[in-house]
């Protein structure tokens, strides 16, 4: 599949899937993307790109629930949190992606400017 970008959070290898299963062949012809939001695309892209070093993730949640199976097994009385409250509010996700795009520039910048410094 050539010319194709799938994106989504990945969170563990187990739940890594194959570009195959997505039947992506006509997804152009579906989807029409402006030139501003292609643009504002590329600019988050390498805004964040960095080498990728899976060692530094965790899966909390998985930890704790294998706890609590454990803690079970165990005979301990085991508490269930109460749920949190969400906020259902509707996102404008334009405004959202252009306050990404300037936090990661000034973080970039940011970067940027602690290097000079440590060069000098």
């Amino acid at each position: 599949m050539e010319k194709s970008l799938a994106l989504e959070t990945m969170y563990f290898a187990d739940e890594i899937r194959p570009v195959e299963g997505f039947n992506l062949e006509d997804i152009g012809e579906k989807i029409k993307i402006s030139a501003k939001e292609e643009e504002l695309a590329i600019e988050i892209i390498n805004n964040l790109t960095a080498d990728f070093r899976p060692g530094k993730y965790t899966d909390d949640y998985r930890e704790e629930l294998l706890k609590i199976i454990r803690e079970k097994i165990e005979g301990k009385e085991v508490e269930t949190p109460e749920k949190p409250l969400t906020d259902n509010k509707v996102l404008d996700l334009m405004e959202r992606l252009k306050a990404s795009v300037e936090a990661s520039e000034k973080q970039a910048q940011e970067a940027r400017e602690g290097k000079k410094a440590g060069t000098g």
